[in-house]
């Protein structure tokens, strides 16, 4: 009897050691395998979405000013830019010019910065019949050219670009008998992008009053 329990006793034992030897050598291998793991996985790279934006930062839109007389409206940037209504030495209100600070002009033509203005003339007229006048008298003027009509600021219009005393744009707009020129000025080594932001804004800003 006390020989059975001992061989019962010695077999618990054995098999306690097997187990704990079995769960010795499985801790072992799953570290030596998660140390393997570690070194071969790849670093996890952060997916930043397109349209998220990083930085936390605002977009700063551009503070702007409006002109305004008695026939007409426009905005214009706040800073950079001057309102003059003295043209050709007399006060003319009705025939706005919008001078960048840089602005120098001796001759015909723009010395440095650029100028918008707008002229109007009291003309009984359409856009097609003008457009129709502009396309007739394009080949008698040197550098005529990219006449198109369009739709600027929802107000129909005619466009075209020129080099007649100086390089100039035109924006042209027909209303109650009247034709008003918005003209972009700029010195002749320049380039037209550089102050092409405020004139869009003048032109598709512009309001004729009723």
């Amino acid at each position: 009897m006390n020989k059975h329990y001992r061989n019962q006793n010695g077999s618990i034992e054995v098999i306690a050691i097997v187990i704990l030897i079995l769960a010795l050598v499985g801790a072992l291998g799953y570290t030596v395998w998660q140390k393997f793991y570690d070194e071969k996985a790849p670093a996890s790279e952060e997916v930043v979405s397109p349209d998220k934006d990083i930085d936390n930062e605002s977009t700063v839109l551009p503070t702007v000013k409006e002109y305004a007389n008695g026939e007409l409206s426009f905005e214009y940037p706040d800073t950079g830019w001057t309102i003059d209504e003295t043209r050709y030495g007399v006060d003319d209100p009705l025939t706005p010019e919008l001078k960048s600070n840089d602005y120098a002009q001796t001759g015909m033509g723009v010395d440095k910065g650029a100028i918008i203005f707008i002229v109007s003339d009291d003309i009984k007229t359409t856009l097609d019949q003008e457009f129709a006048r502009l396309e007739a008298d394009a080949p008698n003027f040197g550098g005529f050219d990219e006449l198109k009509r369009e739709t600027i600021g929802g107000k129909p219009a005619i466009t075209y670009h020129s080099d007649y005393e100086g390089t100039r744009y035109h924006t042209l707009f027909v209303r109650d008998d009247k034709v008003y020129d918005v003209v972009y000025m700029f010195e002749y080594e320049g380039e037209a992008a550089t102050h092409m932001a405020t004139y869009d804004m003048v032109t598709e800003s512009l309001i004729f009053k009723d």
